[in-house]
């Protein structure tokens, strides 16, 4: 497995992996293999969600967990170079 894998291209194979599990299709071989696959994306995924995890804590921690800054909208106005050509 790549560790410069995405999360999100992990997810999908592991949804993959689980679809071919469950519908039975693969040799037993074939099935302790992607078995051992999975497992191991499962962690990766984990593993990725964690790190997000602690930015977030960190990131809010460093703005005394005000996390309103997060989500506040901004206008989208051309003015700000948005929509015209370079």
């Amino acid at each position: 497995m790549d560790e410069n894998m995405k999360y999100e291209d992990a997810i999908k194979r592991l949804e993959d992996i689980v679809n071919k599990l469950e519908n039975s299709t693969e040799s037993l071989d074939e099935s302790i293999k992607l078995f051992e696959e999975g497992v191991k994306l499962s962690k990766f995924c984990s593993s990725k969600l964690k790190a997000a995890e602690q930015k977030i804590t960190m990131l809010t921690k460093e703005n005394n967990n005000d996390t309103s800054f997060f989500f506040t909208s901004r206008k989208r106005d051309d003015s700000e170079g948005f929509g015209r050509e370079a």
